[in-house]
């Protein structure tokens, strides 16, 4: 005797509304994350170019050219690149008043990040507080006028390890990347203060976050790496995301604000 039995057609029904909600949730959530990523990886692709090309006129800056700067990128990456989300790549050339190259390569997806410049942080070049921007000697503050800025693993062959009180303060910054393998160990206190960001991706390498480092910004999306030690008032008026955080036991990841309240994804 045969007991078999198929699906009735309003099991399928259901299953398929179940499939339904769980997608209408999943894919918004998967392409967020592949728009991030592209963003990321554009920014990091532009960073790198441009170092290079710097590099590679170590010398010789006064041939810098913006067709020089295209020939590079096609000698050593077969072709002009472009953004992985589809964008289309610019190049500007200029020497400075000191003879050193000024280059940037804008987006046509994701604008033009900045990459901050030696001549727009003055960092100390030895001693204890050797690559922090803006202590000095005199201390100093950034001097850019862009407002969505890349932070670069070197600074005029210095390795940039901190950044110093005050030194992003009231400067209109609306994005703030760190090359991918930053080795900025300390954020000073109201270093970004009182700015646009809305997320920030914090570097494995920083291990300390000063009092109110990022206070008077709306951030709702904090990516940050585990252990790190936290101040007062970081990210606002209370402490809730450092609670959140140690509650979390610390650990890295990447946290939202929602409903009020900080949730790690």
């Amino acid at each position: 005797m045969n007991n078999k039995k198929g699906f009735t057609l309003t099991e399928m029904i259901v299953v398929l509304v179940i499939l339904a909600v769980l997608a209408a949730f999943a894919i918004p959530t998967m392409l967020g994350y592949i728009s991030s990523s592209q963003e990321k990886l554009c920014d990091i692709t532009r960073l790198d170019m441009v170092r290079l090309y710097k590099t590679s006129l170590i010398g010789k800056e006064a041939s810098a050219s913006q067709s020089g700067f295209e020939n590079f990128a096609t000698d050593n990456w077969g072709s002009i690149p472009q953004c992985p989300a589809g964008g289309d790549y610019t190049y500007s050339v200029s020497l400075g008043a000191d003879g050193k190259i000024i280059a940037e390569i804008q987006c046509s997806v994701h604008g033009s990040a900045h990459v901050l410049t030696a001549e727009e942080a003055a960092f100390p070049r030895q001693g204890g507080m050797k690559g922090v921007l803006g202590f000095g000697p005199p201390v100093s503050y950034y001097s850019g006028a862009a407002t969505d800025i890349i932070i670069p693993k070197v600074l005029d062959g210095i390795t940039v390890t901190g950044i110093w009180q005050e030194f992003f303060k009231n400067k209109g910054l609306t994005s703030v990347a760190f090359q991918s393998d930053s080795q900025l160990t300390r954020i000073h206190a109201r270093a970004f203060q009182n700015n646009n960001l809305t997320e920030i991706k914090i570097p494995d390498s920083v291990v300390h976050i000063d009092v109110r480092a990022f206070y008077g910004n709306s951030i709702t999306k904090i990516t940050i790496g585990s252990g790190v030690i936290m101040e007062g008032d970081v990210f606002g008026d209370n402490n809730d995301f450092r609670n959140a955080y140690e509650a979390s036991g610390s650990g890295a990841g990447t946290y939202l604000f929602v409903d009020g309240r900080w949730k790690k994804q």
